[in-house]
């Protein structure tokens, strides 16, 4: 069972990280990884760059979701 899944039910956004990575961004949006990481290099993504490991805050990249409703991202 994928990591999405957690006591046989998807995952709620509050049960993720506070600080998202690739694979989180993954099961949230059910991509793969290379749009994953299209997803927080792109302008408006609140990516937070520790070296070249990236993390985008939880609430901020739900915030930023929510900013393209209606909306394509690329």
């Amino acid at each position: 069972m994928s990591r999405y899944y957690q006591n046989g039910r998807p995952k709620e956004l509050q049960e993720y990280p506070v600080m998202l990575q690739a694979r989180d961004i993954m099961e949230l949006l059910g991509v793969c990884e290379a749009v994953a990481y299209q997803v927080m290099h792109h302008q408006d993504c609140p990516t937070v760059y520790f070296g070249k490991r990236m993390a985008v805050p939880r609430d901020g990249f739900w915030n930023f979701l929510l900013s393209y409703q209606g909306k394509r991202l690329w």
